[in-house]
């Protein structure tokens, strides 16, 4: 008989399973990208400032995010950075659904980009 917790633990398994897989797919896209970008290990903190996220656009579009501070120092600076890289893939015309900067700085793992 399988038990509630059996399933909690199998959900988290195949939860983590996928976000490793994840940050595999993601730092394969980043290794192609000329300048040692940084690799991507936990995506709640190394996304949050949208440093890696312009590069992978990089990557994927070959389009440069402008305006980008590489090292942002600050809040205000990463969240510059996150108002500058969604503004740019609206423009880009990527579906970003319901997202809003605000929402991917506090929670960056939640990011859906299709198109």
């Amino acid at each position: 008989m399988i038990t509630s917790g059996d399933r909690c633990r199998r959900v988290d398994h195949i939860r983590k399973a996928r976000l490793r897989a994840y940050v595999g797919w993601l730092n394969s896209q980043l290794r192609k990208e000329e300048g040692g970008v940084r690799r991507v290990s936990d995506l709640r903190n190394d996304l949050r400032d949208g440093v890696i996220l312009a590069h992978l656009v990089a990557s994927l579009g070959n389009d440069i995010v402008p305006g980008i501070i590489a090292n942002p120092r600050t809040e205000a600076q990463a969240k510059e950075n996150v108002d500058r890289l969604f503004r740019f893939l609206i423009r880009k015309g990527v579906p970003i659904h319901s997202l809003t900067p605000k929402d991917y700085s506090r929670r960056p793992e939640v990011l859906q980009l299709s198109k």
